[in-house]
């Protein structure tokens, strides 16, 4: 196919297509060569896995097939049956950018994630938020990462000593950081008084789960802090909340940071902190 637009036009204009409608970009590869050039990375570069068959699954071998450096966004739904492959295909994808880690994570995993420079990273804390803290939070795995997002394991966790979460406020990239659910209650505290290199602290809360209908509006409600910083937020699916962001669409993190521009100018009230749905 000759082209009808310079090519720096061109490609713009079936980039913009393919990012408007993900599922349109197999068709759009068939176009011509120079747009498979141009598409294919995106096509790759959001890599799921989860408990499906890692050695025969179609899709899986299509990803094997291609450059390792296409794949910049990884959600992995971990099994341990699945740990060795987990960990291989880890370690062929050094080029991640992002990363949601749904489940626990075992300690094998941490050299190849200390190996990267994450700079998204979302994060299920584990029942013992102390332990946790401890094993994680001084790792070099997060000495890159700008926006952390963490999820309770248990809706039931104990407090936590300042001590034991301290490394929060020397991760030397962190600007934004998300606790979900309980760990508000745990955590926020003591991250409002020392963690001054945050710009932006998202409360939020699952709105999927029965236990905390009506927790955002409540949470919001009894805050007494003035920290302009904060914001509580509603969030149906963590998971697709991820998925937006990864593609440029309107996740909580470019929300909050408009809701927080806009208290900074006066557009707001400082006490208020619930984000619109």
């Amino acid at each position: 196919m000759n082209p009808v637009f310079p090519p720096e036009l061109e490609r713009e204009i079936f980039e913009i297509a393919a990012w408007d409608d993900r599922s349109l970009i197999p068709l759009l590869l068939r176009v011509c060569r120079r747009v498979h050039r141009w598409l294919e990375p995106l096509l790759y570069r959001v890599f799921t896995i989860d408990n499906s068959d890692l050695d025969s699954d179609p899709c899986m071998l299509a990803f094997h097939s291609k450059p390792p450096n296409f794949v910049r966004h990884v959600f992995v739904e971990y099994f341990s049956s699945l740990k060795d492959q987990t960990i291989d295909l880890l370690a062929r994808y050094t080029n991640i950018i992002s990363l949601f880690w749904d489940g626990d994570l075992p300690t094998e995993i941490l050299p190849i994630l200390d190996a990267m420079k994450i700079q998204r990273m979302n994060l299920w804390v584990s029942e013992n938020v102390a332990e946790w803290a401890r094993l994680i939070l001084h790792r070099p795995m997060l000495h890159s990462v700008t926006h952390l997002e963490l999820y309770p394991s248990d809706h039931d966790s104990e407090p936590i000593a300042w001590e034991d979460c301290a490394y929060l406020a020397s991760l030397p990239a962190l600007t934004h950081l998300c606790l979900a659910d309980n760990l508000c209650d745990i955590l926020l505290d003591l991250i409002l008084q020392y963690c001054s290199n945050l710009r932006v602290i998202i409360a939020a809360f699952w709105t999927l789960n029965p236990v905390f209908v009506g927790s955002a509006e409540v949470f919001a409600k009894d805050l007494t802090t003035n920290d302009l910083r904060v914001v509580v937020a509603r969030v149906s699916d963590f998971s697709d909340n991820w998925d937006s962001g990864v593609w440029g669409g309107d996740d909580i993190w470019t929300r909050a940071e408009r809701f927080v521009a806009k208290k900074l100018k006066g557009g707001i009230e400082c006490t208020q902190y619930l984000l619109d749905k």
